[in-house]
């Protein structure tokens, strides 16, 4: 309501402009039209408010005529044609004041003191990405999945309006031919866990290019485009050649390897094998492991290898908890980003500048965060549940989750 007369809320969701208007195009309304009757209406509220003798009715006729005639405009408008919607997600994509504070400092955060998340009761975990786990999981595992991203957040001004007076690192432009083969060749419509699955991957094209200057963001851009966590595949692999085409081979390699090493890191004991041989990754040669897609087996090098889990750090930043970080360590996603991170600065490999901050308070403690986590039954409980999720869809796809590391002599 106070939208219409001049302030918009500070939500952060579509929904709550379809459950007023029945329409999300309210939001990113710019019509002089409608913008010059909304705000002659507000002007005039004294003179209604006089006749009424009455404030609180005075503003409710003043919000009614405002919805009546945005309403009225919209449907008399005639419906633009536009060449592929995705067209613009991806040239204009949707940076919320989240992702806008992660790209300004180059940290992840937690807001905790800024922001307040309550559940949205129209979510649908049948529209996201996670909609093919959710017909095998069990009960209870759907349930928490869709506490955990049902959430709405719901930020103060104060910290809206601070985030959004901080400069965010330009990114480079994008081939326009790769957009062009994302847009026509391949299949992105498909909802993230926060937003639009567009939104994600530009997000982490951004940070890389801000805060992994040595390496190409052109991965993170493209690294759901052979295969997601939960068996949604955008490309067809007999598009591969074309996909070749438009990067060199190095940000191929990685491109591939993405959706495997990302299993990997989630389902099995990669992780905890490398940190058992921390004093020896010095003669560390390679890493074999198998393609999602297909099947087929795939090596990164140990400089592409390091290069590859810096990518996978920068990813994870677009899945952590918005606030309150102690009291959701038991979140598997969440736990997998603080070790990785928490590996790559042991071994000496986190090249990305990927850092932890608070909005509110001293910056979090890696440290405490994963010890809190590791004492969690339900963590534990999680974990192995996602575990089993990981590879029942490798399995059902004939993807092996095997994996060797190849060291000196």
């Amino acid at each position: 309501l106070k939208w219409l007369i001049g302030s918009k809320p500070r939500v952060e969701n579509k929904l709550a402009f379809e459950r007023l208007f029945g329409d999300p195009s309210m939001e990113h309304c710019s019509s002089p039209f409608v913008a010059n009757a909304t705000l002659s209406l507000a002007s005039d509220a004294s003179t209604v408010r006089g006749f009424a003798g009455d404030r609180h009715l005075a503003q409710a006729l003043v919000v009614g005529l405002s919805a009546l005639i945005c309403r009225s405009w919209l449907r008399a408008q005639p419906r633009v044609e536009q060449p592929n919607e995705m067209a613009r997600d991806i040239l204009q994509p949707v940076m919320d004041t989240r992702r806008r504070a992660a790209l300004a400092k180059g940290q992840a955060i937690d807001h905790k003191g800024a922001v307040v998340e309550l559940e949205d009761a129209n979510f649908q975990l049948e529209k996201t990405i996670f909609a093919s786990i959710i017909k095998v999981a069990p009960f209870y595992m759907r349930m928490m999945l869709r506490k955990q991203l049902c959430r709405v957040p719901h930020w103060s001004d104060s910290a809206i309006d601070f985030f959004r007076s901080l400069p965010i690192p330009p990114a480079p432009p994008v081939d326009r031919r790769i957009t062009d083969f994302m847009i026509n060749e391949c299949d992105f419509k498909v909802e993230h866990a926060d937003g639009s699955f567009m939104d994600h991957v530009v997000f982490c094209h951004d940070y890389g290019a801000a805060y992994y200057k040595t390496q190409s963001p052109r991965p993170l851009l493209l690294h759901s485009i052979l295969g997601v966590g939960t068996n949604i595949f955008p490309m067809d692999l007999a598009k591969l050649p074309q996909l070749a085409e438009l990067v060199n081979p190095e940000e191929l390699r990685h491109i591939e390897a993405f959706p495997s090493v990302l299993r990997l890191l989630i389902a099995t004991n990669l992780l905890q094998d490398l940190g058992d041989h921390l004093g020896a990754l010095d003669r560390l040669e390679s890493v074999t492991f198998r393609r999602v897609i297909d099947n087929k087996a795939l090596s990164l090098d140990a400089k592409e290898f390091w290069v590859h889990l810096n990518y996978h750090v920068i990813h994870w930043i677009d899945f952590v908890p918005v606030c309150d970080w102690e009291q959701r360590v038991s979140e598997p996603i969440f736990q997998s980003f603080l070790q990785l991170r928490s590996f790559l600065e042991e071994a000496g490999q986190l090249q990305a500048k990927v850092d932890l901050g608070s909005t509110c308070g001293a910056p979090p403690k890696p440290g405490r965060l994963r010890d809190v986590g590791a004492w969690s039954p339900l963590l534990i409980a999680k974990r192995r549940q996602t575990r089993k999720s990981v590879m029942r869809l490798s399995a059902d796809i004939g993807h092996s989750l095997e994996y060797k590391l190849h060291f000196a002599n």
